[in-house]
């Protein structure tokens, strides 16, 4: 059995906006809404991680998707 790596999460506290300034390429998704901000970000070999910001201690809230 193999697996692939499609891209990576990472649940992080003010570094979208630190990566996005140090001049790093943001995916297409730019998300933020009051309870999250989510954005992809790649690195310099070209990998897709997605960085999640959450801006609520309510999960229900953070965790709404559409």
């Amino acid at each position: 059995m193999s697996c692939r790596l499609e891209h990576a999460n990472i649940t992080v506290n003010d570094v979208i906006t630190r990566l996005q300034d140090a001049g790093y390429e943001t995916g297409d998704l730019n998300e933020e809404i009051d309870a999250r901000q989510r954005t992809y970000i790649f690195d310099g070999n070209g990998v897709e991680w997605e960085f999640v910001q959450y801006l609520s201690e309510d999960s229900e809230k953070a965790n709404v998707y559409q």
